[in-house]
């Protein structure tokens, strides 16, 4: 059993795959080390779909992925860890597994249907839109990249037999077929010149074959079943095997079942086999309309799993429950955790199961995108989410609330986009739920008709106006979902749906109250008394799936397009966060941060994931544009000007039009490479991400309806702008703005370093970002990292102190394009945390006041442990402070601005981060840091020191 400690000090994230599995993160061990770092939170180890390159398309739960290492891998890994005094946190999938043939729970169910003994794992539709039918609704696999019939037709669909039975392959996609319906293939009438034994073998398989599917065994008769399966493809495989007359009656039975192509009829046999499937091959485009399992959010490929079956999660955890009991992990983070049914009765069990007298309680964190004034529900029993909220609280600490407001008056003037982000947002919601959830909108809508009609105020409602109104506050609810479960609403869930109603009843003017008032009604499962417990049970499930799709749309309409639509300011546009700033920033970061404290002191903090729209250091970068909203938008005209002869007309219109340029100009400020050697990979980046930008945006082009010709215009413009020539005033104009503009962000990430490593909360560092992370948007931000360089860098931080250090300081901050500046500063700081766990684990916050002719561009924060303290100090609106773009340090920049030190604080402090020594002020206000002292070296500032100093 592990010694290791389960609650971290500081995190990293490791993106295991093929070229980087336990191997190459075991030889990563002692470099996280040094950097700082208690534990190893590692992307999904169970076995995924092939050359999976994340791991959350998983196949098979109970197995490791042997594409990462084999299981000795796997527990090397775990002992350098563990020789290091370091821990791991398992990336868990309870949501949704892959819809593959290489999952083999999914192909049993594939192969038997409802019959299947893990027909119950997914979350399929059996009923469908007629339950009273009493056929179970085929599963509908929308792989196909053409309609069924071209796909038939054009003998795409390959009949094909090896060991493991018939089935269909599609471009190297297998489909198995059910042994109950060989019969419709081992067909005599054609196939004459073979042997009587190879004949009465044939017989025999189709009659075996045809009994299965007519006989009476019960649907919870699955082994037998299986068994006499397994039989009949044992038989048809041992004939085909033996050669001879054999083989070729196999053969030419399957050649008579495949059609030939040109003859549309001879396609019939093989369609009707198809037709005897517990499944329907469809065209890809249809699953948005006719989907029969839930998907993880509109990708067919992955299927949800019901893991509100305590059964289900036994099954799909047991690995994870043995490595949590073995030691071999020490915690867990849960992905998606809002797409589960009962995200508070799954956590629930997951504690039960996992909390042991004789062991430490694991680590729990969850993936749960919390809004602007959301919070997680104080019943869950986690220590917190994953850090998106820090993150965008961060982030606006940076940012000029005025020179917003004068950026949003520009990209109007510039684009004509003069809506609010909540408008836009509204709107892209609106687009997916017809675009990609009209399925899961209509299953909802035929739920509600049901339940109107045993509702006297709602039984003589339209379809229409149950459709419009529930499409409406889908689109207006201002968090991912709420919570019900059970006959109860959460508590906070009330506030939610009266926002969404209230806002959707001013976006629906057409639509009767009455319909509005039913659906606040059914959504807060405000049961009337006289309700059936059957009607009861209708309200809930209809709740459940509501529940379950508004998350969805909101990750595709709010993330996945509004981000890119409404691009303002892109720094904004992050997971979770709101291109609106309400409040002051500073104020609003130092009330975060006292509630993360008393609530949820243990949350993870980050700042980059694999999954951020952009990187740290592009978003300090950009945020400096609002404190220059005037010199940017005379930049963005001059640049569009001279740029205007590189568009194309693209159906009438030039390309790229003012949105995607104003979007494209703020991209290459953010990520343009600080070495010139790094532009010819740049411009590869930027064009893929560009590509995907643009279809995300859903407005020339998407992913369901591509418009090359309109994305080669833009990528073509790209180009043109960004090579050098006599005729080219851009790219030089550009350059020199955005070496500034660069020097701000280096500043502006430091002080993000040494905030998000002090904060209340644990913080995690994406793998990479130890230095400059310059990344944008998957897969850019999940290319390889250089490790070698980044360790012989860890290297040469050393263990001088006093004026050594400082010298050091000062020679890496001149230096600091290499990113060495911030692997110090990083480094320095996580360390300083682990020498102190309890300070920066559970103690005080303390929101420090600054005074002084500088004091609006200060931040800085006390933490207090009986007597040890530590104090923060960081700048913000670099840009104003520093407008030659000349490191803030020293009393030039400062001036008499100071913080006050709360009573009792230490008089003598060592800086953490420059080894300098400094003492207290004593004045009329009481004592007080000169932030002349404090930054005089370094712009940023961890100092340390103990009460027993106070003068």
């Amino acid at each position: 059993m592990s010694s290791v400690p389960s609650l971290p000090t500081a995190t990293y994230r490791l993106q295991l795959n093929r070229d980087f599995g336990f191997a190459e993160a075991r030889a990563l061990v002692p470099y996280l080390d040094r950097l700082g770092i208690s534990h190893v939170y590692a992307s999904p180890i169970f076995a995924a779909r092939s050359g999976s390159t994340h791991g959350y398309d998983v196949v098979d739960p109970r197995r490791v992925n042997h594409e990462l290492g084999t299981d000795a891998d796997f527990a090397a890994f775990v002992d350098e860890l563990h020789a290091h005094g370091m821990g791991l946190i398992l990336d868990i999938v309870p949501n949704h597994m892959a819809a593959s043939t290489e999952n083999p729970w999914w192909t049993d169910v594939l192969t038997w249907g409802p019959a299947s003994p893990y027909a119950g794992f997914f979350a399929i539709d059996w009923r469908g839109p007629d339950p009273s039918s009493g056929a179970p609704q085929k599963i509908l696999v929308p792989v196909l990249g053409e309609p069924y019939a071209q796909a038939l037709e054009s003998g795409a669909l390959q009949l094909k037999l090896d060991a493991d039975g018939l089935f269909i392959d599609y471009h190297g996609l297998r489909f198995p077929l059910n042994p109950g319906t060989y019969h419709l293939v081992l067909d005599l009438d054609g196939p004459a010149a073979i042997s009587d034994e190879a004949r009465e073998r044939i017989r025999a398989i189709a009659a075996a074959s045809h009994a299965l599917t007519t006989g009476k065994l019960g649907d919870d008769d699955h082994l037998r079943r299986t068994r006499e399966g397994r039989t009949i493809i044992e038989s048809l495989w041992s004939l085909y095997t033996s050669g001879g007359t054999g083989r070729a009656a196999v053969e030419d039975c399957l050649a008579a079942a495949q059609g030939t192509p040109g003859d549309p009829a001879s396609f019939d046999r093989l369609h009707t086999l198809l037709e005897a499937q517990p499944y329907r091959l469809a065209f890809w485009k249809v699953a948005a309309e006719r989907a029969t399992y839930r998907r993880f959010f509109d990708i067919s490929d992955l299927v949800a799993v019901r893991a509100e079956d305590p059964a289900v999660v036994e099954a799909t955890h047991a690995l994870i429950f043995r490595f949590i009991e073995e030691g071999k992990a020490q915690g867990l983070r849960i992905d998606h955790v809002d797409g589960l049914r009962d995200p508070a009765g799954y956590l629930r069990y997951l504690r039960r199961r996992l909390d042991h007298a004789d062991t430490p309680p694991p680590y729990i964190v969850v993936e749960k995108i919390l809004a602007p004034g959301e919070d997680l529900p104080p019943d869950w029993p986690v220590a917190g989410t994953t850090g998106y909220d820090f993150l965008n609280v961060l982030t606006a600490v940076f940012v000029d609330p005025d020179g917003l407001a004068e950026l949003g008056n520009s990209y109007g003037r510039f684009t004509g986009a003069y809506d609010s982000f909540d408008e836009v947002a509204r709107r892209e919601k609106r687009r997916v739920i017809h675009e990609l959830f009209a399925g899961e909108t209509q299953s909802l809508v035929r739920r509600l008709e049901a339940i109107a009609a045993h509702d006297r105020h709602a039984r003589d409602l339209s379809p229409e106006e149950l459709r419009a109104a529930l499409v409406a506050v889908t689109a207006c609810l201002p968090v991912y979902r709420t919570y019900a479960a059970g006959d109860r609403s959460a508590p906070q869930d009330s506030r939610w749906v009266d926002s969404a109603i209230a806002a959707a009843e001013q976006d629906e003017p057409t639509v009767p109250a009455v319909v509005f008032s039913f659906l606040r009604r059914v959504l807060s499962l405000a049961f009337p008394p006289t309700l059936s417990e059957e009607q009861r049970r209708a309200w809930r499930e209809f709740v459940a799936q509501w529940q379950q799709l508004t998350g969805p749309v909101t990750a595709k309409g709010v993330e996945d397009t509004a981000f890119y639509v409404y691009n303002r300011l892109l720094a904004l546009n992050e997971v979770g966060g709101d291109p609106d700033i309400n409040g002051e920033p500073v104020a609003n970061f130092h009330a975060f941060n006292a509630h993360r404290r008393s609530a949820w002191p243990h949350s993870l903090n980050t700042t980059s994931t694999h999954d951020t729209k952009r990187g740290a250091d592009v978003r300090a970068r950009l945020v400096a544009l609002s404190e220059v909203p005037g010199e940017w938008e005379r930049a963005v005209r001059r640049w569009s000007r001279w740029n205007q002869p590189w568009k194309t007309i693209v159906e009438g219109r030039p390309v790229p039009d003012a949105n995607e340029e104003w979007f494209l100009y703020q991209t290459l400020v953010g990520a343009w490479p600080l070495a010139d050697a790094d532009l010819t990979d740049f411009r590869e980046r930027l064009g893929t991400y560009l590509r995907k930008a643009m279809r995300e945006a859903k407005a020339a082009t998407s992913w369901l309806r591509p418009n090359v010709e309109h994305e080669e215009a833009v990528l073509g413009f790209v180009e043109a702008i960004l090579t050098p020539g006599e005729e080219n005033r851009f790219l030089p104009d550009f350059v020199r703005f955005t070496r500034r503009i660069a020097a701000y962000g280096a500043i502006t990430g430091l002080a993000q370093v040494v905030l998000h490593a002090t904060a209340p909360g644990i913080p995690d560092i994406y793998r990479g970002t130890e230095v400059w992370d310059l990344t944008l948007a998957d897969p850019d931000n999940r290319r390889p990292i250089d490790y070698e360089l980044l360790r012989q860098m860890l290297h040469e931080v050393g263990d001088e102190g006093g004026s050594a250090l400082d010298r050091r300081s000062a020679h890496l901050l001149a230096h600091w394009s290499d990113g060495r500046i911030k692997l110090e500063v990083l480094t320095r700081a996580l360390t300083t945390r682990r020498a102190e766990p309890d300070l920066f684990a559970g103690g005080d916050y303390l929101p420090l006041e600054s005074r002084g002719e500088r004091a609006t561009h200060l931040v800085a924060f006390a933490r207090r442990q009986d007597d040890r303290w530590a104090v923060t100090i960081a700048p913000r609106l670099i840009a104003t402070l520093r407008p030659r773009a000349a490191p803030p340090v020293g009393r030039r920049t400062w001036g008499d601005t100071c913080i006050l030190l709360p009573p009792g604080a230490p008089v003598v402090w060592r800086d953490a981060l420059t080894g300098q020594r400094l003492r207290a002020r004593q004045g009329s206000a009481g004592w007080t840091i000169p932030i002349h002292h404090a930054l005089r070296t370094l712009p940023v500032s961890l100092l340390v020191g103990r009460a027993s100093s106070a003068g």
